[in-house]
This record gives C-alpha cells, structure tokens and sequence, in this order.
C-alpha cells in the first residue's frame, strides 16, 4: 500500500513537472517572439541605458518612452564605477560579465537600482502626480 501510495505521489509530482515545464517553454517561446519581433541597433554599438532600454521597453509598457529613460539615466549613473556600468570582458576563450560596479559591489545593484525610480513613476502617475 506505502509503494502504490509513493508511486501515486511520484506520478502527481511528474504531472504538476510537466505542467510547470510547458507554460516556462511557452513563456520562452512568447519571450523570444517579443524581442525578435522588433529590430535593435546590434548591441555592440549600444551603452547599457540603450540597452536597458530596449529589453526593459518590450516588458514595461505600462510606461512612456520619457518615463522609462529617465528611470533608466538617473538608475545607471555615477553611482556605478564605470561608464560601462556592466563591462564585458574575454578571457581564456570565454565572456565575462562584470556584474559588481555598483554601490554595493553585487550583483544585485543592477535589478534593484532601477527599482525605486519604477516604482515611484507608478505611484505618481497612479495618484495623478505629474
């Protein structure tokens, strides 16, 4: 009875897997669909506020083009040590992605220093703030 239980369990776990699996493979798909479904200068002739703005564009579009670049210009700014704010570099035949320029030399000050600037552009433009 505990092995056909067990096998029970197993089985629900692979459904709810499979589940869990195809709607991550249709957000991909819907993902790749909206970025390739627009032309971007090649991303080598972009600083990364270009960047930023142009994936961030196709995912926020709750915002104006104005609000999103100015969110994008006062998040990455002088408070990262380098103009790049996130330098590529190669080495030993691989990519290496500096993610540690920021304020507290983590990763994390990348997503969370754009953050506030989003999040208070929605609350003023929810109170009707200008």
């Amino acid at each position: 009875m505990v092995f056909m239980s067990f096998i029970h369990i197993r089985m629900r776990f692979s459904e709810k897997t499979r589940r869990i699996k195809a709607s991550v493979r249709a957000c991909k798909a819907d993902v790749r669909r909206r970025i390739t479904g627009r032309t971007a200068p090649k991303e080598t002739e972009m600083t990364y506020q270009e960047t930023a703005y142009e994936v961030m564009s196709r995912f926020l579009t709750d915002f104006t083009e104005e609000e999103l670049k100015n969110c994008i210009a006062n998040a990455y700014d002088e408070k990262f040590d380098t103009t790049e704010i996130a330098p590529l570099h190669k080495a030993d035949g691989a990519y290496y992605l500096e993610l540690f320029h920021g304020a507290t030399i983590a990763f994390k000050d990348m997503a969370l220093s754009i953050l506030p600037h989003l999040l208070t552009t929605s609350a003023r433009e929810e109170s009707g703030e200008e």
